[in-house]
């Protein structure tokens, strides 16, 4: 069967004048759209996280934004990415990483990132379509001290029988400004209670983020992770004994792709969304669909930014399904129009938060 994308809307989340970064979006039990951000990306002192909700399909926003993570101590930050879940119970789940960071830094929005000392991933829990959320809960596997660092990056997966999969990666040391961490490796930890506890870390590969999806069959696993953590072709990976074992496919993928995340379309379409090139403030970003269980993909569209769209101005993907086969795309998009107040390569507060609504079409 082949598929078409229309793109229908596109629009503004959030514009403000700290910086919108690396949003997740989830739908909640009561039908309202939630998507979690960041003022900074990837653990930079002072970044906060945020949730803000819509309740007409993402077309209008509501204040007050809610802060749910903040740092804990002198040297604390946080790092949330695409985790943002909503099992089938109506719960709604959020990993993120707490890092402590070495001396020398400086906070939001003028930061230095100086190294991880140490960073953990947690969890926390909302059972009431994301307006509230409980305390922080341990899901680093057991990690700590064995592997000084490990994060959050990709949603929980729910299985039929209840059993939920955490994905994760782990790596010895955090990147200074002019390095990335190595070496690195991807793996997950399972909670066979709701998210209450996790048990302990079981490796996947000698890979980076990764992004985990239960296929339509509710038995088969894909994966698309980045070898090393560096701007590469994304690796996918395929279990189909639920995580017990992996296999890497040779797949048509030519050129890098960043912060690559997977998601089911409303026809049951596995679909990857990735940003294609740049580093601070994003690149062109795509959503590329395969039919053969990840073996080959094919473009569908290009994610538009509704501000400015030099090409170079959307990172960060993540996306929900609404009604009438519609997808709701969020990111993180690019202004250099307005006032920048941030001091790294990697933060900016000329960023904001987008969003496109697409409509998956079934072609003759």
């Amino acid at each position: 069967m082949n598929y078409g994308y229309e793109l229908i809307e596109t629009g503004v989340v959030l514009d403000e004048n700290v910086g919108g970064h690396l949003p997740c979006v989830a739908k909640a039990l009561d039908g309202s759209i939630v998507v979690q951000f960041n003022t900074g990306v990837d653990g930079y002192p002072g970044s906060i996280g945020y949730v803000i909700k819509s309740y007409d399909g993402g077309r209008t926003w509501r204040y007050p934004i809610k802060k749910i993570l903040e740092n804990s101590s002198s040297n604390g930050a946080i790092h949330t990415n695409i985790g943002l879940t909503t099992f089938s119970n109506g719960n709604m789940i959020l990993p993120f990483s707490k890092a402590e960071l070495k001396n020398g830094y400086l906070g939001f929005p003028n930061p230095f990132h100086s190294g991880y000392a140490d960073s953990d991933v947690h969890v926390i829990l909302s059972s009431d379509n994301g307006n509230t959320w409980g305390p922080w809960i341990s899901a680093n596997g057991n990690t700590s001290g064995q592997n000084p660092c490990s994060s959050a990056f990709g949603r929980v997966v729910e299985f039929p029988d209840g059993r939920l999969i955490l994905p994760m990666w782990a790596f010895w040391n955090w990147f200074t400004l002019d390095s990335h961490p190595a070496p690195t490796y991807s793996g997950f930890v399972i909670s066979t209670d709701m998210g209450q506890t996790f048990g302990p870390f079981q490796w996947v590969g000698d890979y980076g983020e990764m992004s985990l999806l239960l296929l339509s069959d509710q038995q088969t696993l894909l994966g698309v992770c980045k070898k090393n953590n560096a701007p590469s072709s994304p690796r996918i990976i395929k279990s189909t004994d639920m995580g017990q074992t992996w296999i890497e496919i040779n797949t048509n993928f030519q050129g890098s792709r960043k912060n690559a995340s997977l998601h089911l379309s409303p026809h049951g379409v596995a679909m990857l969304l990735s940003s294609q090139t740049g580093e601070a403030i994003g690149g062109s970003s795509i959503i590329e669909i395969s039919q053969d269980e990840g073996l080959t993909w094919e473009g569908a569209f290009t994610v538009k930014a509704p501000v400015y769209d030099p090409g170079r101005s959307s990172y960060g993907l993540s996306a929900v399904n609404l009604d009438n086969e519609k997808i709701l795309i969020v990111f993180e998009a690019h202004d250099p129009r307005k006032i920048e107040y941030g001091g790294s390569p990697w933060t900016s507060t000329r960023t904001y938060l987008a969003y496109n609504i697409v409509k998956e079409l079934v072609l003759l």
